[in-house]
């Protein structure tokens, strides 16, 4: 009878211990998977961090991605790291989801350069950046008393968004320049309206305060060769991005920045370029 209670006793713990390493399996922490797009990059322009759980759920914005032992290099909600400084900067994804805190993502290690690049590219063939300039559209109103108002161009689409637009255009090579011309659209926030019509404009909003644009057309003219116009009208997407322009004084219709910082990859066309900038008007008669 001793016997036969000491191995109902041992049955038990057997149980016991088998229910209690299912549950640790079941609540164990998974890693984190952290990807990026690529890197290498240079000081402004922006990398993009995916995260995903242990089941391969898309899990970036559920996550917090910390630079270790950089804690001046911060990365956005959305994966987004923009770099303010040359340098390697390591990175790890932290998370807890669902209730379950996740065992930290490989480290990911960055290396950032200075950009020097002052180039773009059509159809394979690259020419030198020797002229870029950057216009905000305006219009020019006629008012009863003779007098004249210019406003910013504000632009509707059928999302019910407004938007500034910029004409963008960089030239060089020899003999024969070339040229590759951008118009975009720039979402502005600050516009209010009220039944189809606008009824307050706070200020405009400028490219490099954007992550994203919208390409309405480009134009290229390759050395001694076509000239080539493609309406394009893209979604919201960073194809076209400014990742630094100096600041931008009010009040002057024409001024040279002396660093900005762009790219522009789409299709054939590509745009690489950090230098000086001739920013100014562009004024449409109403």
């Amino acid at each position: 009878m001793k016997k036969l209670a000491i191995t109902f006793i041992s049955s038990l713990l057997l149980f016991s211990c088998s229910t209690d390493d299912n549950s640790s399996v079941a609540n164990q922490k998974g890693q984190l998977v952290m990807e990026v797009n690529t890197r290498e990059t240079y000081v402004n322009k922006p990398v993009y961090f995916i995260v995903k759980d242990s089941r391969g759920n898309y899990s970036t914005h559920l996550a917090k991605i910390t630079s270790i032992a950089n804690n001046d290099q911060t990365v956005a909600i959305n994966g987004r790291y923009k770099p303010s400084k040359t340098g390697e900067f390591t990175f790890v994804a932290k998370a807890k989801i669902d209730g379950i805190t996740y065992k930290d993502s490989s480290p990911i290690t960055i290396k950032v350069k200075e950009p020097t690049n002052k180039i773009f590219s059509i159809n394979g063939t690259s020419y030198p950046i020797e002229q870029a300039s950057l216009k905000i559209k305006r219009f020019r109103n006629k008012l009863p008393n003779g007098k004249e108002d210019i406003q910013d161009l504000i632009y509707s689409k059928e999302d019910n968004y407004f938007y500034n637009e910029y004409e963008l255009l960089v030239s060089g090579g020899t003999p024969y320049p070339s040229s590759t011309s951008v118009t975009f659209l720039v979402r502005n926030e600050t516009v209010k309206s009220e039944n189809g019509q606008v009824i307050s404009y706070d200020k405009r909003v400028l490219p490099n305060q954007v992550e994203t644009t919208i390409i309405k057309q480009i134009i290229t003219k390759e050395s001694n060769g076509p000239t080539t116009v493609n309406d394009i009208y893209t979604y919201a997407n960073n194809n076209l991005e400014f990742y630094y322009l100096d600041p931008i004084k009010d009040g002057l219709s024409t001024q040279v920045l002396t660093k900005s910082y762009f790219g522009l990859k789409f299709d054939s066309t590509i745009i690489d370029y950090v230098g000086e900038l001739t920013f100014s008007e562009l004024i449409i008669d109403n």
